[in-house]
C-alpha cells in the first residue's frame, strides 16, 4: 500500500483561473463568458454607469433647486428593480451587501470621513454665543423624541407570520431604529443643508447649529448611559463595566489627548508654511482607529468621528488641510456611491403594492408630522417670526444621507422595510431646500444697513472703512487706500481695523 502522502498545496497558479478579479482582456474572453465576470472590471462599469446618471440626472434637477442626494437616489431607483424586473441580472451587477463587501465597505469609509468633516467644520464654541434659545429647542426635541420612542412599539404575531424569535427579536429591534432615524434631528444633516444653501454663517443657521449639536451630545450621553445600564443588568456587570471604562477612555482620549496633539502640530508649523503631510496623515490614522475601537467598546461607528472632527481646532492650519484633502472624495465619490447602492434595493412596483403593509413608514411619518408641530411651536414660542421659524423647523428636521446610513448598518438593504424607509427619507429631503429658501432669506435681516451705503449718505457724513490685515502687504494696500480717501473735517475718515491671526 502506496502511503506516501500527496501535496494538497496546489503551487502550479491555476487556482488564479478561479479567482476572477482581473481581466485578460476583451479580445481574450472565453466563449461563453462575459467580460463582467471579473469584479475589478465589474466594479468599473459600475462606478461609470452610476456618475453617468447621477450627473445626468442632476443637471436637469439643479435647475429645480434639487439637491445632488435627490440626483443620487433616482440613479439608484433606475438601476434598481423597478426598471429591471429581473433580479438575477440587477444582482449580477449591483449585489447585495452580503454577497459585495465592497461598496459595503466604501459607504461606511466615507461616511466615517463625511462626519469627521463636519466635526472639522464646526465650531463647538458657537453653542455659549446663541443664548438659550438654542438650549429650549434642544430640550424640547430631546424631549419629544425620547417621549415618543418610549411609546411606540411595534410587535409581530410570530405564529401567522411564521418566523423564527431571533428573527422577530431583529425585527423589533429595527423598527426602533427606524423610527429613530425619522424622527430625530442630526446635527450631521443640519449641517449638510445650511452648507448646501450657504446659510451656514447667518443668524438662523448658528441657532440650527447649536441647537441640533446640544440635542447629537444630550442624545450620545443618555443612549450611552442606557447602554451601560442595560450591559449591566441583561448580560453582566463585568461586560457593563468594561463596556463604561473603554467608552470613557476614548472619550477622554479623543477630547484631551488628541486635541492637545494637534495643537501641536499647528503650533510646530511655521505661519506661511504648509502643514507637514506626516501630520495629515496621523490625523487619519488616528481617526480609523477612534471609528473602529469604538465600534468594539459598544459605540456607534459614527459617533468617534464626530466627536474627534469637533476636537480639531476650528479654521486651524490642519483644519483647512484636511477639509481640502478630503472634501472633494468624500461628497463627490464616497457619498453617491452610498446613496445609489443603497437606493438600488428600491421596487417602486412593490412598495405601492404592500404600501398597506409597510407599518414602519406609516408610523415613523406621523412621528415626522408630530415632530414637525412640536419644533414649530417651540421656535414660534421664543418669539422667532413665523417664516423663520418655518424655515428653522424644516431644517432641524433635514433628512439625508445620514438616514440612509443608519439603515446601511442596522438592516439589510434588501429587506422591504429599510428600502422603504430610504424611500421615505428620499421624499422627506426633496423639497427641504427648495422651501428653506422660498421662506429664508439671511439678506431680509440688513434692510437697514442699505440706508448706511454711500450712495445714500450725506455730503457730511463720516465715512467709515473695515480695514483687514492678515499680512504686511495687507496693511500697505489698506494704507494706500486710506491716502486716496481724502478725508477732511466736513467729511471725517473712521478706520476700523481687524488683524486676522
Amino acid at each position: 500500500m502506496d502511503v506516501t502522502p500527496r501535496n494538497i498545496v496546489n503551487v502550479s497558479g491555476d487556482c488564479f483561473d478561479y479567482v476572477r478579479v482581473f481581466s485578460d482582456g476583451m479580445w481574450n474572453v472565453r466563449h461563453g463568458e462575459s467580460i463582467l465576470q471579473h469584479s475589478l472590471v465589474r466594479f468599473h462599469v459600475q462606478l461609470i454607469v452610476i456618475f453617468l446618471l447621477v450627473n445626468s440626472f442632476h443637471l436637469v434637477l439643479q435647475r429645480f433647486h434639487f439637491t445632488h442626494f435627490t440626483s443620487e437616489i433616482l440613479a439608484g431607483i433606475v438601476l434598481g428593480p423597478t426598471e429591471w424586473r429581473d433580479n438575477d441580472r440587477i444582482d449580477r451587477l449591483f449585489p447585495t451587501v452580503e454577497r459585495n463587501q465592497v461598496f459595503a465597505s466604501l459607504s461606511k469609509i466615507g461616511y466615517i470621513l463625511f462626519s469627521f468633516l463636519i466635526g472639522v467644520r464646526m465650531e463647538p464654541s458657537l453653542i455659549w454665543k446663541t443664548g438659550r434659545t438654542a438650549t429650549f429647542l434642544a430640550t424640547l426635541l430631546f424631549i419629544f423624541h425620547h417621549i415618543a420612542m418610549l411609546s411606540i412599539e411595534v410587535t409581530f404575531d410570530r405564529d401567522k407570520e411564521k418566523l423564527t424569535a431571533g428573527f422577530v427579536l431583529a425585527k423589533e429591534a429595527f423598527s426602533a431604529i427606524y423610527f429613530a432615524s425619522i424622527t430625530t434631528t442630526e446635527f450631521v444633516m443640519v449641517s449638510t443643508i445650511l452648507m448646501q444653501l450657504k446659510i451656514i454663517n447667518s443668524q438662523l443657521g448658528h441657532l440650527a447649529l447649536a441647537s441640533s449639536l446640544l440635542f447629537k451630545l444630550a442624545t450620545f450621553a443618555v443612549g450611552t448611559l442606557f447602554g451601560f445600564i442595560h450591559a449591566f443588568i441583561n448580560i453582566s456587570s463585568q461586560v457593563g463595566a468594561r463596556m463604561a471604562i473603554y467608552s470613557l477612555a476614548l472619550i477622554v482620549f479623543t477630547v484631551v489627548v488628541s486635541r492637545k496633539t494637534m495643537l501641536f502640530f499647528i503650533r510646530s508649523t511655521p505661519v506661511g508654511k504648509p502643514m507637514k503631510e506626516i501630520y495629515t496623515t496621523m490625523t487619519v490614522c488616528v481617526l480609523f482607529f477612534l471609528s473602529s475601537i469604538g465600534d468594539e467598546v459598544g459605540l456607534h461607528y459614527g459617533y468617534g468621528p464626530l466627536i474627534f472632527g469637533l476636537a480639531v481646532p476650528a479654521r486651524s492650519p490642519l483644519a483647512e488641510v484636511l477639509v481640502a484633502k478630503f472634501d472633494t472624495l468624500v461628497s463627490g465619490f464616497f457619498l453617491p456611491l452610498m446613496a445609489v447602492f443603497c437606493s438600488s434595493k428600491i421596487n417602486i412596483f412593490q412598495f405601492i403594492h404592500e404600501f398597506k403593509d409597510a407599518v414602519h413608514l406609516q408610523i415613523s411619518f406621523i412621528g415626522y408630522v408630530m415632530k414637525l408641530l412640536v419644533t414649530f411651536i417651540g421656535a414660534y414660542f421664543c418669539k422667532i417670526p413665523v417664516r423663520h421659524a418655518i424655515a428653522l423647523t424644516i431644517i432641524l428636521n433635514a433628512k439625508g444621507i445620514t438616514e440612509v446610513a443608519q439603515f446601511l448598518s442596522f438592516g439589510d438593504i434588501k429587506d422591504f422595510d429599510a428600502a422603504s424607509g430610504i424611500f421615505l427619507v428620499f421624499l422627506l429631503q426633496a423639497f427641504q431646500p427648495l422651501l428653506i429658501k422660498k421662506l429664508y432669506n439671511p439678506a431680509d435681516q440688513y434692510i437697514g444697513h442699505q440706508n448706511k451705503s454711500i450712495e445714500k449718505a450725506s455730503d457730511d457724513a463720516e465715512l467709515q472703512i473695515l480695514a483687514c490685515a492678515h499680512r504686511q502687504e495687507d496693511a500697505v494696500a489698506a494704507i494706500k487706500v486710506l491716502q486716496h480717501s481724502n478725508p477732511t473735517k466736513q467729511s471725517p475718515l473712521s478706520v476700523y481695523g481687524l488683524c486676522l491671526e
